[in-house]
């Protein structure tokens, strides 16, 4: 990163540091995730504090050191107050945000993602819920394209069919899918998919930004969304997402 650099950013995160520093987790086009250090934010008052507040997009002027990213300045681009002030707005949003958290690493440009995850958050207090959860799902897979983890989804990984009868399974390990019967136990088939929502997955993958014009129940939307949080899930070893 330069020694001096703006940027609009969009806040993921933040955790208290020492007696009065946050260390705050940006999303940024021009270098990807930074952890940079807002010293001093939790005194009062602090005119910077206000600013730093998670699903917030920002412009800042960061300063680099030895010991890190520092945020010097910091304005409020856009406050993204639906996000903040719904429960279920603030969960769709903050899912996104850490999804890209755990797949990708400090410093790693993204910028399509970085305009797919921006749109998104625009996008989200204006959709009906069953659209929330497919615009989701479709910035989740355009994370894992990105980042080399998005799972075959042209064939059953055991028997090779293209068209299943029954539905399947997502398969983080194989990076790809079964088909029920290939699966072979009862694990994770609660996150099984039918296949016609194997048949959306794919469609959402192609054409991310017009996932939102899908005709699908709400609970079909659900059903995608927690097959695509079982996968992340696996992916990064830790436990799934929640919707509620």
């Amino acid at each position: 990163m330069p020694a001096r650099l703006k940027v609009d950013a969009l806040v993921f995160s933040r955790r208290n540091s020492g007696e009065a520093d946050r260390i705050v987790t940006l999303f940024t086009k021009e270098q990807g995730l930074i952890q940079a250090v807002a010293k001093g934010v939790r005194r009062i008052p602090s005119h910077r504090g206000g600013h730093l507040e998670p699903l917030t997009k920002v412009h800042v002027l960061l300063q680099e050191s030895r010991a890190g990213a520092y945020i010097t300045t910091v304005e409020t681009v856009d406050y993204h107050s639906p996000l903040r002030e719904s429960p279920d707005l603030n969960r769709h949003a903050s899912n996104i945000a850490l999804v890209v958290n755990r797949l990708f690493e400090r410093n790693d440009p993204q910028p399509a993602l970085y305009s797919m995850v921006e749109q998104a958050w625009e996008k989200l207090p204006l959709l009906a819920e069953k659209q929330r959860f497919l615009l989701e799902s479709a910035t989740i897979v355009t994370a894992l394209r990105l980042a080399g983890m998005m799972p075959d989804l042209m064939y059953c990984a055991a028997c090779r069919t293209r068209q299943p009868s029954e539905a399947v399974i997502l398969k983080a390990h194989e990076a790809g899918w079964h088909c029920l019967s290939c699966h072979g136990s009862l694990y994770h088939t609660e996150h099984s998919l039918s296949p016609r929502l194997l048949k959306v997955l794919r469609f959402v993958v192609q054409s991310p930004l017009k996932s939102v014009r899908l005709s699908v129940s709400e609970d079909e939307s659900r059903q995608l969304i927690n097959a695509v949080y079982r996968y992340v899930a696996d992916i990064v070893e830790q436990p799934a997402m929640s919707m509620s």
